[in-house]
């Protein structure tokens, strides 16, 4: 594939090949090689920071920079909303999910005793605030 990208065919079972390669590699390292296993995650996580630096630095420095003042006041609807309100809430609440912590309380509920019923206490409880 990258020695000849001109000459390559992707073919459907290529893809399978490639997914059924990656899960014997995860089943080995958790299975057959445990004593690499906190090793293997350290790399990744080494990894993981460096490559978000590699991709955070170009982007930064050969971007297209614009002021702030274009950058935070504009708002495009491009969804077919009807109003930019609408389109700018239908917009955001994705990424807000992510930092509401909804499903925090049931975390914090498994490590307590009788858990049943903190548990469902705890779903209730944090609906009602959500």
């Amino acid at each position: 594939m990258l020695c000849q990208p001109d000459t390559y065919v992707p073919q459907n079972w290529h893809v399978t090949l490639l997914y059924w390669a990656i899960i014997a590699f995860c089943v080995f390292i958790n299975i057959a090689a445990g004593w690499l296993l906190p090793k293997f995650e350290g790399a990744l996580l080494v990894l993981h920071i460096l490559g978000f630096f590699a991709i955070l630095i170009p982007l930064l420095v050969l971007g297209p920079q614009g002021n702030a003042k274009e950058i935070f006041t504009t708002f495009v609807n491009m969804g077919g909303w009807q109003s930019q309100g609408l389109s700018f809430c239908v917009g955001i609440m994705g990424s807000v999910f992510a930092f509401v912590g909804g499903d925090g309380p049931i975390h914090v509920s498994m490590l307590i005793k009788e858990t049943n019923a903190c548990h469902y206490n705890s779903q209730q409880s944090t609906n009602m605030l959500l």
